[in-house]
């Protein structure tokens, strides 16, 4: 397993809560905003982004592109698609996640809807949208690049960040400080089950929650 692959496998343990604060305190905001939801709950996503870039526009289709990204990743890729916050019609649907499935993606996170909800849902495909939408995108948005920095959710998107996502939603780790997320996460980890031990032998709350702990602050 490449170092890479250790650390993806080591972040995939964690929640997104501990992962934003962690961000958060870096001075990286990384949660992308709170209309980008898993489309049932219980999902959980977590690997490299392979970004789209997707416009407005009145063509009566979507051209390739999104196909061309799709052929382009790898097992255990999070394919992440900037649709602009648009709500009007859909950005992902049954017959592309037939194709993600072919190509081992581990999900697709997208700030637009989705629809065909049953056919992903029998596909027990992970996706995280704005919500779900009947509409086609022709004559609404076309896709115009990929694998290059995008917007989704609000948040800056690299290639290569790594995609976080649960029941709270979806966290961006860019991909030069995930090694050191990772590392603090765990001391977090430990850090927060102490406290947990002290809350239950009657440890009072303002004392358990504000003891500094291996030089850490938990709130």
């Amino acid at each position: 397993m490449s170092k890479i692959h250790k650390i993806i496998e080591d972040i995939s343990k964690f929640d997104t809560a501990k992962i934003s604060d962690i961000l958060d305190d870096m001075g990286s905001k990384g949660a992308m905003s709170a209309e980008i939801k898993p489309i049932r709950e219980g999902l959980k996503i977590c690997g490299p982004a392979v970004t789209v870039e997707s416009v407005p526009s009145t063509r009566p289709n979507t051209g390739p592109l999104l196909f061309e990204a799709i052929d382009s990743c790898n097992q255990g890729d999070v394919l992440v698609i900037g649709f602009g916050g648009d709500a009007s019609c859909d950005s992902w649907g049954g017959l592309v996640t037939q194709c993600a499935i072919m190509r081992g993606i581990t999900g697709v996170v997208t700030d637009g809807p989705v629809r065909d909800f049953k056919e992903i849902k029998e596909l027990d495909f992970t996706v995280f949208s704005r919500g779900l939408i009947p509409a086609s995108p022709k004559g609404r948005r076309i896709y115009t690049a990929y694998n290059k920095p995008i917007i989704c959710g609000t948040i800056s998107v690299n290639p290569q960040d790594i995609i976080l996502g649960d029941d709270d939603g979806v966290v961006v780790i860019p991909k030069e400080k995930v090694e050191k997320v990772a590392g603090i996460a765990a001391r977090v980890e430990q850090i927060e089950k102490e406290i947990v031990d002290d809350i239950k032998r009657g440890t009072p709350a303002k004392e358990a929650l504000t003891k500094k702990r291996k030089g850490m602050d938990i709130i």
